[in-house]
């Protein structure tokens, strides 16, 4: 079983190539940093947990460590910002400590993902715990430009999104189903497994374990995005999130949403799409002025999915579907629901 000491050099080991420079080989606690003349800084920070975010056998743990980064990238795209560092506690148990080589998988998913995106570990915590592993991670960002709010929204401009919705959560479902069978006691039995679906439940699959960001996205809709939120509770949740904040209501157009899927459940497809969650695709308001520049990054490889408008109505958000409207209702996940 290795002790703390091993632990750091193992961190270190994988991330040597990746330490910010303030954190001086990660000899402190902390670390020193200076922004750049004009730049706005961002800071967030996300818990990433054995049993809630991910299981043993659910992927990989390296796929587990590159998620535990992931969705803290969201949240920098979702404020237009880039990357500067970012520091994490990481709580390991007994178990992780006596299996080496699943640990240093999940740390070097965590280090490959930094190193892609040039974000550097700056620093952190190591800590015991009776069960599992979690992590904390606060990431730093930076923006030369305002910066994506929530409270920005106006009626009138139109709803984005940075790509399609729903796979994660279908993967999820997948996932859940074979678990309960007793199908993934570990990541061989994961690999068997998955080889074994049919090539769409494979893809839906691989969207939910190897996690996802908008990254590119998000600072390139400084000063064409007026608002904006990265989907990780659900649609509907998020875009009430957004909506209250700017005190605007919603009208989502029902067959952009879906079309993707092509599931002949609809209301497998309405959980998937409004409520499943962990898509981590950006949704974004665009003033109509500004939909021409939104148009020129198509140019970029970038293509965004029209999906409705933002209307007066405060906190009223409608989901216009085939011949009929309805309201609809904010759920999604809940991190404290038991």
């Amino acid at each position: 079983m290795m002790d703390e000491t091993e632990v750091l050099e193992l961190v270190h080991a994988c991330f040597e190539a990746n330490l910010h420079p303030g954190a001086e080989g990660l000899q402190n606690d902390g670390a020193w940093f200076r922004s750049k003349t004009g730049m706005r800084t961002v800071i967030s920070t996300d818990a990433f947990a054995e049993e809630i975010d991910f299981k043993k056998g659910w992927g990989t743990a390296y796929q587990a460590g590159a998620r535990a980064i992931k969705q803290n990238l969201s949240d920098l795209a979702a404020m237009g910002a880039r990357p500067t560092g970012f520091t994490w506690s990481l709580n390991l148990s007994a178990t992780w400590l006596g299996e080496t080589e699943r640990l240093k998988a999940f740390l070097q998913g965590a280090a490959d993902t930094c190193a892609a995106h040039e974000l550097p570990l700056m620093g952190g915590d190591l800590g015991f715990q009776e069960q599992g592993l979690s992590c904390h991670v606060t990431v730093l960002g930076e923006t030369d430009g305002t910066g994506l709010p929530h409270h920005k929204a106006s009626p009138g401009e139109s709803l984005w999104l940075s790509s399609p919705l729903g796979e994660s959560h279908l993967g999820l479902r997948l996932l859940v189903e074979a678990h309960e069978k007793g199908l993934l006691p570990d990541e061989p039995s994961f690999h068997s497994w998955c080889a074994e679906l049919p090539p769409q439940e494979q893809k839906w699959v691989q969207r939910h374990v190897k996690g996802h960001h908008e990254l590119v996205w998000g600072h390139r809709l400084n000063g064409i995005a007026s608002a904006c939120i990265d989907i990780s509770d659900g649609l509907a949740k998020d875009l009430n999130t957004l909506c209250m904040a700017s005190g605007v209501g919603a009208n989502l157009f029902w067959d952009p949403l879906v079309d993707h899927l092509r599931l002949g459940n609809e209301g497998l497809a309405e959980q998937a799409v409004l409520h499943g969650g962990e898509d981590f695709a950006l949704l974004f308001c665009v003033p109509k002025a500004l939909e021409r520049a939104l148009a020129a990054l198509n140019q970029e490889g970038l293509h965004a999915l029209k999906i409705g408008e933002i209307s007066a109505s405060a906190g009223q958000m409608m989901l216009n579907r085939h011949d009929c409207t309805k309201r609809l209702q904010p759920r999604g996940w809940d991190a404290l629901a038991q």
